[in-house]
């Protein structure tokens, strides 16, 4: 984040808009965030488990579509969701 500050006020010096870098004092400030792996599925046995953990959801029916389709789709859970038909060949 400081870093994207810092460059915004780097260019803001060379177009004369700021006379100095403010980003200098947030040092500490601003935490950085822990990253966080996750865990992908890597082996057969693996993706064989999840497709039957999906076939055996008892939930409600769209979630079970799109658990379907996500295992074959590979797409982030945010583009299934806001997916729209016309992105879909059915043919």
């Amino acid at each position: 984040m400081r870093s994207v500050l810092s460059r915004v006020f780097r260019y803001a010096i060379a177009t004369a808009r700021a006379e100095r870098d403010p980003s200098g004092d947030l040092r500490g400030a601003l935490t950085v965030p822990k990253v966080k792996h996750l865990s992908a599925i890597t082996t057969e046995k693996e993706a064989g488990e999840l497709m039957r953990a999906i076939e055996g959801y008892t939930g409600h029916a769209i979630t079970l579509f799109a658990l379907r389709l996500s295992a074959h789709l590979f797409v982030r859970p945010g583009e299934l969701r806001k997916a729209e038909w016309a992105e879909f060949d059915v043919e």
